[in-house]
């Protein structure tokens, strides 16, 4: 007996998406004051629709999502960037089709620290070193004006006896 068999089995393997390009800009700004656009453009498939996630990424390997949906262009504030590397973020962008096959772009922006909240932070230590000369301001002041006070006490009753 001489089994012998032919079996054909043709299936298409699903593309990722292709043909665009992601961009941030402005190129850097100040963390939670500067509006950035994040864009991607220009993105084709044949299995639509197509998502769009990006994510900031931090020293450490760790990623935070920034924003996810079918809007390939996404206005927001950014966190700072690692002060390691001249205050560089990282973005990581994945173009999702359908079927679930990404396509994956990094960008990089400069992400610095407000002017304000460093000045902020140089003001709290001030503060808190006023606060601290303050307190013992305080303390020489009220236990000289307990003494003056028990002077005066003295005086003002020596003067009560005369009377």
């Amino acid at each position: 007996m001489n089994n012998k068999g032919f079996s054909v089995y043709e299936f298409t393997v699903s593309s990722s998406p292709s043909g665009g390009s992601c961009y941030v800009t402005p190129s850097h700004g100040i963390s939670l004051k500067t509006v950035f656009l994040l864009a991607c453009d220009n993105w084709n498939d044949t299995h639509q629709p197509i998502t769009y996630e990006f994510l900031a990424k931090f020293p450490g390997g760790f990623s935070s999502i920034l924003s996810f949906g079918y809007t390939s262009n996404v206005s927001l504030t950014l966190p700072t960037g690692d002060p390691g590397a001249n205050h560089t973020l990282n973005i990581t962008v994945l173009i999702t089709n359908y079927a679930g096959v990404s396509t994956q772009k990094e960008l990089s922006v400069q992400v610095g620290i407000r002017h304000e909240i460093q000045r902020h932070a140089k003001l709290m230590v001030k503060w808190k070193i006023l606060k601290q000369f303050y307190v013992f301001v305080k303390k020489t002041f009220l236990k000289l004006e307990g003494w003056c006070l028990n002077c005066f006490n003295f005086k003002f009753r020596s003067r009560d006896i005369h009377v």
